[in-house]
Order: C-alpha cells, then structure tokens, then sequence
C-alpha cells in the first residue's frame, strides 16, 4: 500500500483511494472537496451527522469550503474512491465512498461508518468490499481498534460484513456479524 499522503490502493489493486481531510497534497483533492460538498448537501434531515454539524450544514456551499477543516478537527474523514488509470476531471468520476468519525470509547480509538456508498452502475462489481477493507487496513495503520461499518440495517452492509466475515483469517481481524463491528486483530 502507497503512502497516505499519495494514492491509496487498496489489497485487491482493484481500486485508488484518497483521505479528502489528510491527502491535500493529492493532485485530485480539489475535486474530492467539491465531492464532499456535494455530499453534504444530501444529508438526511434528523440523521445523527445532521444534527450534529447543523452550523456548518447550513451554511451556503461556497463558505463550507472556508470551514472544511472543522469537519476533521470533529474527527470525521471521508475515503473517496476511483477506477485506477481514471482521470479525475469532476467530483461525478468518483465512484463511491466511505465516510467515519472516530471516536473514544474507554480511552481507545473506534471508527464509525456513517454513510458506504457506491454508484448504482459500479455495484456488483467488489467494490464496496474492497473499499471496506481498505478501509480497514487504513485503520490498522492509524492504530485504531474497532470499526464499525454500519449502526443499520442496510442490506447492502451486511453482504460487506459478511464477506469480511468470510475473509476473516485473510484480513485478521473477528467480525460481530449482528452489530457489524470489526476487531482488527495485531
């Protein structure tokens, strides 16, 4: 895996991965902060993320770029991730995303997804997957503990869950199939 601060590959090769918050030197960066704003801009009115951000959610999109480092200094990030040898020419090139927020339970770091998404016509295709366990091996790399994929019930999730599951001595870690926390195991 390239560094964080350069393209992320994930295990399988199949896709490329930028950290919007900590890559800013990533040539496509401008284009990931565009994404996110956009992103934003469809949040789920009463969602946990909503509520919780409200000030910076309802400012004009222009003036949230002026404040974009809020959203890291309150722990979140989000991995964005593209087709390699895809040249990223607008936010619609990315082909999904991973958003967390970590947090502090017991004095020991935990991620939360909060929102896994996928275009419609990159589905079925291992994607997702392979940005879960991307998303893992980053995690692994922060020192981070636990993550958990989903505090749900999207179907979509739990097929991901279940193949990380599947792959759990591969990947070492263990796997609460019903809460969809993952334990990243040293």
């Amino acid at each position: 895996m390239e560094s964080i601060k350069g393209k992320r590959k994930n295990q399988d090769n199949i896709l490329n991965n930028l950290l919007v918050f900590r890559d800013e030197k990533n040539q496509y960066h401008g284009k990931a902060i565009e994404y996110v704003i956009g992103m934003f801009s469809q949040v789920d009115k009463g969602s946990d993320f909503e509520m919780m951000n409200r000030d910076l959610l309802s400012l004009p999109k222009q003036e949230i770029v002026n404040h974009i480092s809020e959203f890291k200094d309150r722990g979140y990030e989000v991995m964005l991730s593209y087709l390699p040898n895809k040249i990223i020419e607008t936010p619609l090139d990315f082909i999904g995303h991973i958003a967390f927020q970590e947090h502090m339970e017991d004095k020991i770091k935990n991620w939360q997804v909060f929102h896994h998404y996928i275009k419609n016509e990159e589905r079925e295709k291992g994607y997702g997957t392979a940005q879960a366990k991307n998303l893992l091996e980053y995690a692994r790399e922060n020192g981070i503990y636990k993550v958990r994929m989903s505090k749900g019930d999207n179907n979509r999730v739990k097929g991901i869950v279940q193949r990380l599951y599947d792959k759990k001595d591969e990947l070492n870690i263990e796997v609460d199939l019903e809460d969809h926390w993952v334990r990243l195991l040293n």
